[in-house]
């Protein structure tokens, strides 16, 4: 990461904005001087556990103070003119992700009875922060990690078929319900731009930002 931060200071000297590519770079070597001091207040962890739950408190807190920043309201105000919400320290996309990897680890720490009931409670608040960020990684990540972690946790549970054959069955019922939640209106904001990056591959009216980022993959690939 050393090596990474240090080769993006020294592009600025060939690249087209010298400027982005030192702060880029600056950002890279605070966030591994962060990691350092985060890992030497955790010596000699047998279990990944410890890591997991500073990790979720940290992202916990993120949401707190995005909302406490902003105010409920605003929040209220932004599912409802499907709108997204604009951040003074974080990207939109980072926000949402932060939310979304903080109940993934909530998750997997209560169903492995690693952490208490009440945590579950801060969920509510990052899903809000999810859907209100507008940024379909973080939904995608959402559903894909605890989806992952269900499908892994069944087979690992036990060896045999009916487990898994239970949980295959009950995937399409899930599916169903959250598609049905979904459908409300608060939700429409993140669900336009979901449906503009799925006609890229279906057809269709393409949502703005996926069309720059085809046109940037495109480029990538002719470079």
């Amino acid at each position: 990461i050393l090596v990474f931060g240090i080769f993006c200071i020294v592009s600025s000297l060939w690249a087209q904005s010298p400027e982005l590519s030192i702060s880029k770079g600056i950002d890279i070597i605070e966030t591994l001087i962060i990691m350092m001091i985060v890992s030497m207040c955790f010596p000699g962890m047998s279990s990944v556990d410890s890591y997991l739950k500073a990790i979720m408190w940290g992202f916990y807190l993120v949401v707190i103070y995005e909302i406490a920043f902003y105010g409920w309201d605003y929040f209220v105000m932004v599912m409802r003119a499907s709108s997204r919400v604009t951040s003074e320290f974080l990207n939109s996309n980072t926000l949402g992700m932060c939310a979304a990897f903080a109940i993934i680890i909530n998750f997997y720490l209560l169903l492995s009875k690693k952490i208490k009931v009440w945590t579950i409670a801060f969920a509510f608040f990052a899903i809000v922060v999810v859907f209100a960020s507008g940024s379909r990684k973080a939904l995608f990540s959402l559903f894909i990690g605890i989806f992952l972690y269900l499908m892994v946790r069944s087979y690992r549970k036990d060896q045999r078929s009916q487990p898994f054959l239970r949980f295959l069955i009950a995937l399409p019922i899930v599916f169903f319900v959250i598609y049905q939640v979904l459908q409300l209106p608060m939700f429409s904001g993140m669900m336009e731009r979901v449906e503009g990056m799925l006609n890229i591959f279906v057809g269709g009216t393409v949502e703005k930002s996926a069309m720059i980022r085809m046109s940037l993959v495109q480029l990538g690939i002719d470079l």
